[in-house]
């Protein structure tokens, strides 16, 4: 496993979070990161403060998919453990998975690793292999897994295949 799939593991064992669906409320307040739900300008994801006076907040777009507002949390929990002494931190709005903008062009180390920690933050390795082998071989796995984690579609795809899993839509 990689460093940034240690530690998004880690994290979780620290949480005590055992299964799917994770539960991202508890590891917020495991970290002691309040989270808020705001309307935002349509580009905008979400964004990270980390202060002094205030704690750590992570802002959400609330008019994004749930999916998205998952995806989103957990790429900001990611900025806080691996990057948090930068401050403050904006993410425009990116579909990772199609990875259109800045956020998901793999053009940012620290966006690329913000991202590959909220996939294994929510589709952990030792979860998900497990999940998978459950599966036959013509059942529909990208769907079935991606609700059963929470997650689009589109995540749960590009997670199997970074996993080398097969994609059976």
């Amino acid at each position: 496993m990689s460093r940034i799939e240690v530690q998004a593991y880690r994290l979780l064992q620290k949480a005590g979070i055992a299964r799917p669906r994770v539960n991202l409320n508890k590891i917020l307040r495991h970290l002691g990161i309040r989270r808020v739900l705001r309307q935002m300008p349509a580009h905008l994801s979400g964004a990270l403060l980390v202060d002094e006076k205030v704690g750590p907040v992570i802002g959400v777009n609330s008019d994004h998919p749930v999916t998205r507002r998952r995806f989103t949390t957990a790429h900001e929990i990611g900025h806080y453990v691996l990057h948090s002494d930068k401050g403050l931190h904006v993410d425009k709005r990116a579909d990772v998975f199609l990875r259109p903008t800045r956020s998901g062009s793999g053009g940012d180390p620290a966006e690329r690793e913000a991202n590959q920690f909220a996939a294994a933050l929510l589709m952990p390795r030792p979860f998900l292999r497990r999940d998978y082998e459950l599966f036959d071989e013509d059942q529909f796995v990208v769907a079935e897994l991606a609700s059963r984690y929470r997650v689009s579609p589109s995540a749960m795809t590009y997670r199997l295949m970074n996993l080398s899993l097969p994609v059976i839509e």
